[in-house]
């Protein structure tokens, strides 16, 4: 049995009046309707540090080809503007002599959530949050869909592995300015 898996499933009780004021009555919110399911278009900002003697890469009208296969575990790991807890950017310097800084467009799914005390908010939708796997490597987390190539890792930090090699435009690399102190 994988306790770990589990403890994603099960939650410790809570105390709903701490949580929804005391005119609760000890009452959470219901839902008391659902609209439909949406898609928009994002942008997510990913950063790599790496190591690289960029006259020898590859390059294809003036953009560099990053693979896979010459990296780490055969994947282009990736932190990014979704992580909590740390600076994504930050978090990559000191990881190689350049930082490359990568626009990636994923898909956004929501659906508004209307409450029986009146309020609303965007959830994500049960059938994507059900596509996600938070143990494994997997294509949606937090509502969000990454392109074919890219996955969420199974770490805490979920990283984005890209397995396809992908186009990085010259602009997108800056030496690395990071300094031990």
């Amino acid at each position: 049995m994988n306790w770990y898996k589990l403890s994603y499933r099960y939650a410790a009780p809570m105390d709903f009046e701490a949580l929804f004021g005391p005119d609760s009555n000890g009452e959470r919110p219901r839902v008391v309707e659902r609209g439909e399911p949406q898609v928009r278009e994002q942008t997510l900002t990913l950063y790599r540090g790496f190591d690289a003697d960029i006259g020898n890469l590859e390059n294809i009208n003036g953009n560099y080809v990053l693979r896979p296969e010459k990296c780490e575990q055969g994947a282009l790991w990736f932190t990014h503007d979704l992580m909590s807890g740390y600076d994504p950017k930050e978090y990559v310097q000191g990881r190689g002599k350049y930082v490359l800084t990568y626009p990636l467009t994923v898909k956004r799914h929501y659906q508004e959530i209307v409450w029986s005390d009146g309020t609303t908010s965007n959830r994500t939708p049960d059938e994507i949050t059900n596509l996600s796997e938070p143990t494994e490597n997997s294509k949606y987390w937090m509502g969000i869909e990454l392109p074919d190539g890219f996955l969420f890792s199974y770490k805490t930090e979920k990283f984005i592995i890209s397995e396809i090699p992908i186009n990085v435009k010259p602009e997108m690399i800056q030496e690395d300015t990071y300094e031990l102190v």
